[in-house]
């Protein structure tokens, strides 16, 4: 609040003849004009102290004002230096967002490569016909390809489960011991092993490298050697082989003469002692084990001598039941039936009737021999594929007792038997001849219902 003084106007001085007219009258001298002067000396001193009051409000609003104005002096500096600091700050962001801007486009870009190179990865091992599964330090499954999942028996909710948790096809005592060994001595670890249908694999547990050399799990691959170990076992076969066509060679002369001789004695001495009924006897048991003897040489001289084929096409149903025809003594007073129903499929095949006849013959006869009464004999026939061509797939099943495990594995092998009486040599023979054909020979998978043998033929000569 602020309040002006102004001094009053003077009046320029009355003339005389106003002065004379505005004369005043005598004050009465009584006590009313005594009261308006103390009144107004009241008045008068009130004022200024009013007046006094005001002006010292006055000074101390200046004051304030001042203090006030200051103060605003000095926020506006700091205001402006705020301002400065906000300016610089502004300055930096841009600068960092141009930085992150610049990295962003970097990550997105090394993101789109890590993309390509999962999507690679992942084209690659599905690619890789080859069963192979990444585990971390933890044992834990990371990785594995989809051929893996047959052979471990892995399905996409197994990642990230310890690899002892899994019960794989493969016939691995300790998995988990073999990957800790792998781990601790960062060495490699390579065995053969069979799955549970006796096909074999070779087991290689390898350290997982890192870009900086520091093991950080370890990749198991199986790889399938089931061709290398047969191929493997025809060349032990081929060498002992040769080593008996070699013998048989030298000997065949010497032993169909000594053979012959013996034959040609026991048939003189039968004559001699033929009102001997005791004598007689033990002929008859000399005979027996001649003809035993003649078979094994046979055989032998069968399985050495190279295989010629004599091929011509004929239907494999008719190979079949003639096969069963010649049986016919063998299971004389036996109850068994045989069943071969044939279906839609086509049998043409061209073969050695002989030879395929042959192996049709040594199976059947080997399903009577194991066979207790009543003998079921069954023949399946299925179109099938070798190397992409045309082929035929005869399974031979019988109600048998089922194949045991080392059967399954030697059934094949020469001199392999586990009858009291026999070469062992029909079976190998048999796997022989389908060989010869083109084709293969194997024991069925199922091993809980009797015992199956599977043949595969192709349709033409190659």
């Amino acid at each position: 609040m602020v309040i002006l003084f102004e001094e009053p106007s003077r009046s320029p001085a009355p003339l005389p003849q106003q002065v004379e007219q505005a004369a005043p009258e005598p004050v009465k001298a009584d006590g009313s004009a005594e009261r308006q002067i103390d009144n107004l000396q009241h008045e008068l001193a009130a004022t200024r102290d009013s007046q006094q009051s005001i002006i010292e409000e006055l000074q101390a609003s200046n004051e304030e004002l001042l203090a006030a104005n200051e103060e605003v002096f000095s926020t506006n500096e700091e205001l402006q230096s705020t301002n400065e600091e906000l300016q610089t700050a502004k300055e930096e962001i841009q600068t960092t967002n141009e930085e992150l801007l610049t990295v962003n486009e970097e990550l997105r870009i090394r993101n789109l490569e890590a993309a390509q190179f999962n999507q690679d990865l992942n084209n690659l091992l599905a690619s890789v016909q080859l069963p192979i599964v990444m585990v971390g330090r933890d044992l834990r499954i990371r990785r594995f390809t989809p051929s893996a999942g047959r052979v471990f028996r892995l399905i996409p909710g197994d990642i990230d489960r310890r690899i002892s948790d899994i019960q794989p096809e493969l016939n691995v005592p300790d998995m988990e011991k073999l990957v800790l060994e792998v781990l601790d001595k960062c060495t490699s670890i390579d065995i053969e092993v069979q799955d549970r249908h006796g096909r074999w694999y070779l087991l290689a547990i390898r350290p997982y490298r890192t870009a900086e050399n520091k093991i950080d799990g370890a990749v198991i691959v199986a790889q399938d050697i089931d061709a290398l170990k047969e191929a493997q076992a025809r060349v032990v076969q081929a060498d002992r082989l040769a080593a008996i066509g070699q013998m048989s060679a030298g000997l065949a002369h010497e032993s169909r003469n000594a053979l012959q001789r013996s034959q040609a004695s026991l048939e003189m001495l039968r004559h001699e002692v033929s009102d001997r009924p005791e004598a007689t006897k033990f002929l008859d048991r000399l005979q027996s084990a001649q003809d035993d003897l003649v078979h094994l040489y046979e055989e032998v001289r069968e399985y050495a001598a190279p295989v010629k084929l004599r091929r011509k096409w004929v239907m494999l149903n008719v190979l079949v039941h003639q096969a069963w025809d010649q049986l016919a003594p063998l299971r004389e007073g036996r109850l068994a039936q045989f069943n071969a129903e044939v279906g839609a499929v086509d049998l043409a095949c061209e073969v050695d009737p002989w030879r395929i006849g042959q192996v049709f013959r040594d199976i059947l006869e080997n399903s009577l021999l194991a066979c207790r009464d009543p003998v079921q004999i069954d023949v399946k026939w299925r179109e099938a594929e070798i190397d992409g061509r045309p082929a035929l797939r005869i399974a031979i099943r019988n109600n048998g007792p089922p194949f045991t495990e080392e059967e399954r594995h030697k059934i094949f092998n020469a001199f392999f038997t586990t009858r009291t009486h026999g070469t062992g040599l029909g079976m190998a023979i048999a796997r022989r001849n389908v060989d010869a054909h083109g084709g293969w020979m194997a024991v069925g998978p199922d091993a809980d219902r009797g015992a199956e043998i599977i043949i595969t033929l192709p349709r033409g000569s190659p």
